[in-house]
């Protein structure tokens, strides 16, 4: 688990503020902070590893992690040298004078100091500069996830998606395994950002240099895998083997293939070499382009943050969840228009091969930065665990988008929106086991309850007022239900999940979003089919969602899988 110098800060009710540079050599003899109180001093020195070699005492190695973190160990590219590379290699190690020395203190956080000793001027405060910085941040993760799902409408409808069935295909999966990465980028970030790692140029630009590679390196492979997965899906609904995922129209059992005629109407680019490079072009090159524009955003929105001491824990994982799948989506459709116009010549070839020469790039750039070199090979588990659980929302959107009008329309945004206020508690907890800090799991939790829950209730309302959806009053108490259950269990999951995470050294930044998310979707569904079930019972027949929706709900509601 990665592991960072623990760095005191002056900012109120725990939340780390702007770190003076000319405080470090002050500050670094306060390398205890970490520490377990009633560790000896004896044990801490000449402890041995499982391979008999002794370690680096802990005094030193506090020392030289704190000069790492400062960014005074660097080497002349940026990057950090030799000696810092070990210091972080010795910091990260599995013995227990390494990573695990420091984490006790942070751990004895277990025990959850729910509000910390504030009393009532402070709690309002508090709750105060929490909704003031994410209730902004809410709205326009909803905005995002409803401009999402406007977007896929209309392009569901373009000929490219139609004649080449495995772009849209494409859609759901590589939206599921990307909308990961940001949000793994901008928790790391902001955990640098609130330990102090930011506050020096030298450390700020290795760091946001290292990351913007990384964040290449993962958008670049996991889109290859989601291209040759959606061609793969493609060609076993050529052979007959019909699935959710497809564009309605190739299906044979949906009225739009009816309408359209049946599916030898849309055969003429369906299949062969060209069209498969097609997929994997669009997919790696518009994965490739949202990761640097997002990943620039998200690196500056948290050093200004940090600026203008706002905790970028409230703000980025929001942000990053309401943007990325609108951009990706953007720049998808865009690439896919442009690529089906040289379809037949070897434009995708050369593509592809410059796309393949620019992972290996970004890994040896990625490997030449202590900061990031081992997230290169740790991470990979959690993102394509969340596909797998995700599969299981998709087998739910399947059987009931049909059955229930309407169920499209509200499940992207109640997880969407669940899953910002439990990613924010996880960011704001990793943030306090990696600095040592005080975190304030009651206050936190309420407030992020009372924001949340009724940002969703305004959704069910203007869904209503806008004819959007014919909202029956037993629906509407079944979905205040559900709303409340669903940020509850987002919240009490992102707790526990995260100090698990911690107590057995995985870090959670880099774990436990990708889990918590897809976990929530699965859920989300599954309450929101009780909630139309009940419905339904009650007054005879469920709501109905507006007309304009007809024919394209289970694509909307693939979207967020």
């Amino acid at each position: 688990m990665a592991s960072y110098a623990p760095v005191s800060t002056g900012s109120t009710f725990g939340e780390p503020g702007p770190l003076d540079a000319d405080d470090f050599d002050a500050r670094r003899g306060d390398s205890e902070l970490g520490r377990h109180d009633d560790d000896d001093d004896d044990e801490k020195r000449g402890v041995r590893d499982d391979s008999g070699q002794e370690t680096v005492e802990e005094e030193e190695l506090d020392e030289a992690a704190t000069l790492l973190g400062n960014g005074k160990v660097e080497g002349a590219d940026g990057a950090s040298g030799d000696d810092a590379l070990q210091v972080k290699r010795l910091s990260r190690s599995s013995d227990p004078g390494g990573a695990h020395a420091r984490r006790p203190a942070a751990w004895k956080l277990w025990g959850g100091r729910g509000t910390g000793g504030m009393t009532k001027a402070e709690k309002a405060l508090f709750t105060k500069e929490m909704f003031s910085q994410i209730l902004p941040s809410m709205i326009l993760s909803l905005l995002g996830a409803i401009l999402t799902g406007l977007l896929l409408e209309r392009l569901q409808k373009w000929r490219v998606f139609i004649r080449i069935e495995e772009l849209f295909i494409l859609v759901p999966i590589l939206l599921n395994l990307k909308g990961n990465l940001e949000m793994n980028l901008a928790a790391r970030f902001s955990t640098s950002a609130n330990i102090g790692e930011l506050d020096l140029r030298l450390t700020r630009r290795s760091l946001i240099f290292g990351n913007l590679a990384l964040l290449q390196v993962q958008a670049l492979l996991v889109s290859l895998i989601s291209g040759l997965l959606s061609f793969a899906l493609g060609m076993l609904a050529r052979n007959g083997v019909h699935h959710g995922l497809q564009h309605p129209i190739h299906n044979p059992n949906t009225p739009d293939n009816a309408a359209a005629g049946g599916t030898g109407v849309t055969d003429a680019l369906r299949g062969g070499y060209f069209e498969a490079l097609l997929i994997l072009c669009v997919s790696m090159l518009a994965a490739s382009l949202s990761s640097a524009i997002l990943g620039s955003f998200m690196c500056s929105l948290v050093v200004l943050c940090r600026r203008y001491k706002i905790n970028p824990d409230n703000i980025a994982t929001p942000m990053a969840s309401a943007l990325g799948d609108l951009l990706t989506l953007i720049i998808l459709g865009l690439l896919s228009s442009l690529f089906a116009k040289f379809m037949g010549t070897l434009v995708s070839t050369a593509v592809f091969l410059c796309l393949l020469a620019a992972i290996g790039l970004n890994v040896v750039i990625t490997f030449r930065n202590a900061y990031v070199q081992e997230l290169l090979t740790i991470g990979w588990s959690p993102l394509f665990a969340a596909m797998v659980i995700a599969s299981a929302s998709g087998l739910v959107l399947e059987a009931y988008v049909n059955e229930y009008r309407g169920f499209a329309l509200f499940a992207p945004v109640l997880t969407a929106l669940s899953g910002n206020a439990g990613s924010i508690f996880v960011s704001r907890i990793s943030t306090a086991l990696h600095s040592s800090s005080t975190e304030h799991y009651a206050v936190v939790a309420f407030t992020l309850f009372a924001i949340t829950s009724p940002v969703l209730l305004v959704f069910l309302a203007f869904a209503w007022l806008t004819g959007q959806a014919t909202v029956s009053f037993t629906f509407a108490l079944a979905f205040v239900a559900v709303v409340c259950v669903q940020v509850a269990l987002a919240l009490a999951l992102g707790y526990f999940t995260t100090l698990l995470l911690w107590k057995w050294d995985y870090d959670p930044d880099v774990y436990a979003l990708p889990l918590l998310s897809s976990f929530l979707d699965v859920t989300g569904q599954l309450m929101l089919v009780a909630a139309f079930a009940i419905a339904r019972h009650v007054a005879g027949a469920p709501p109905s969602s507006s007309t304009t929706l007809e024919g394209t709900e289970p694509p909307l509601a693939m979207l967020m899988l």
